[in-house]
């Protein structure tokens, strides 16, 4: 599975820099390949466990289905309340995970976006098309530097193009974000 969604309870938008940190501790887990395990749990047990996330609101089954990344889940419901369970990913998912970190290869976020009224939720994608992602981003911004030494015509051909590839070249929110305001210093001199 190179694409993921994660739904997530906050109010207001994440900002590039709030991004930026979550792909850094999600890679992060990746490198270190934290074990990912899954399984099912009566809800009334799997809801005392330490840290546990879950979207306010919604309705889970019974069993839910808990799923762990730095634990088993038979460490998790054999002691509950160790806050421990803080420091790892817990939540209540019925959606399919990799057996450990390290399937993942890479993460990049491609969307944040508002689902509902405090409902938010967050678009990625992982493994080659996640690095292809995040090495056309580079590449895209080194273009816009290097675009910024142009004149006249050729700045005006190169800003239309570039502005292009912004739209159609899969990237990082935070790359598209970057870029946008690169160009946008351009386009003042267009």
């Amino acid at each position: 599975v190179d694409k993921l969604r994660f739904d997530f309870s906050q109010s207001h938008s994440m900002t590039d820099e709030q991004l930026q940190q979550v792909e850094e501790l999600v890679n992060r887990a990746i490198e270190k390949n934290k074990i990912v395990d899954a399984k099912e749990v009566p809800l009334a047990l799997a809801q005392t466990i330490c840290g546990v996330r879950a979207v306010f609101g919604e309705r889970y089954p019974d069993p839910v289905r808990v799923v762990s990344i730095g634990a088993t889940v038979d460490d998790l419901v054999a002691n509950p309340s160790n806050e421990a369970w803080q420091e790892c990913a817990v939540e209540f998912c019925g959606g399919t995970h990799l057996v450990s970190c390290e399937g993942a290869g890479n993460f990049i976020i491609l969307h944040e976006q508002a689902l509902a009224s405090g409902t938010r939720r967050i678009t990625a994608i992982t493994g080659v098309p996640a690095k292809a992602a995040q090495d056309a981003g580079h590449s895209l911004l080194q273009q816009i530097i290097d675009a910024e030494s142009l004149d006249g015509q050729a700045l005006c051909d190169s800003y239309d193009e570039l502005s292009k590839l912004v739209d159609e070249l899969t990237l990082s929110q935070q790359s598209k974000h970057a870029a946008r305001a690169s160009l946008q210093k351009i386009l003042t001199r267009v």
